[in-house]
């Protein structure tokens, strides 16, 4: 499980860093310039990189991610919903680019479960 915290948290940190990077250079459309998307995928990638001397921190990097997947759902749905009050036209490739990272997170979210019962 180390690897796949190692690759796993590794991939989130560099998507931070480079979300960082993007919100202030601006060189690529690929990635959205969001500073706070960018701060917590290097939060959570940090957390899982933690888990690779101490196991524990896989549950908190897995509950880290799975709380801002749904933060970043439900502004998917917001962002929906006011583009359709308004009338408006939905941007809704910014939001899939902002959630996109988060659904990493699913994996970790079912190991979590597995041996949730084994924890003391």
């Amino acid at each position: 499980m180390r690897a796949y915290s190692t690759y796993l948290g590794g991939i989130y940190a560099v998507l931070g860093i480079l979300e960082i990077i993007n919100w202030q250079k601006n060189f690529t459309q690929l990635l959205p310039a969001n500073i706070f998307s960018g701060f917590a995928l290097l939060i959570v990638g940090l957390v899982l990189l933690k888990a690779i001397y101490e196991e524990e921190f896989i549950h908190g990097g897995a509950v880290l991610s799975t709380i801002f997947l749904g933060l970043f759902i439900v502004l998917l749905f917001t962002d929906a919903l006011g583009s359709i009050i308004a009338g408006e036209p939905w941007e809704w490739a910014m939001n899939l680019k902002l959630l996109a990272p988060w659904l990493l997170a699913l994996p970790l979210l079912s190991y979590t479960k597995k041996f949730h019962g084994s924890t003391p």
